[in-house]
């Protein structure tokens, strides 16, 4: 899919709060077709939250790599782990995204996917007040239900309780 028509379906799910304070963006620098020189990021009222260096991901990957002699699949596994994505995954996981349901999107295995769910529209008050976050999710997931909720005027849960875990 086009950039710009993902880039449009991706923020006409963003609730009416978040529009105007959240936006996803991507580039490539330099000339020619090169594949490494891209980059994604998601900010929220024109601050960077979130970077998807592909050539920062690749240098990282091949270092791990070098050190520890691991496969690409582990090495990938283990960035992903650390949220470091390239600006592929950023892309792939936004059009998995386009075809969740809400429930689905909010219990991916995907970190980058449970994140956008907080922005979602599908995501009324009422479930944002009752989400509750084990200690071991992203702090990206916890960064944008955090903005979420302050854009919606409503206080956070706290993050760590148990209950309706995500």
């Amino acid at each position: 899919m086009k950039w710009s028509k993902l880039k449009d379906r991706i923020e006409e799910q963003f609730a009416d709060s978040v529009r105007g304070h959240a936006a996803i963006h991507i580039t490539r620098y330099g000339p020619g077709l090169s594949s490494a020189m891209t980059r994604g990021w998601l900010t929220w009222d024109g601050e960077e939250v979130l970077n998807f260096s592909t050539i920062n991901w690749l240098k990282a990957a091949h270092e791990i790599q070098n050190t520890s002699g691991s496969t690409f699949d582990a090495t990938r596994d283990y960035l992903h782990e650390q949220g470091d994505y390239s600006r592929f995954d950023f892309t792939d996981a936004l059009e998995e995204y386009l075809s969740l349901s809400i429930g689905s999107a909010l219990q991916s295995n995907n970190m980058l996917i449970r994140a956008l769910a907080m922005l979602d529209r599908r995501v009324g008050k009422r479930r944002l007040k009752g989400l509750q976050f084990d200690t071991t999710e992203y702090p990206l997931v916890k960064q944008l239900y955090t903005l979420r909720c302050a854009a919606e005027g409503i206080l956070p849960t706290d993050t760590a309780a148990s209950g309706n875990k995500l």
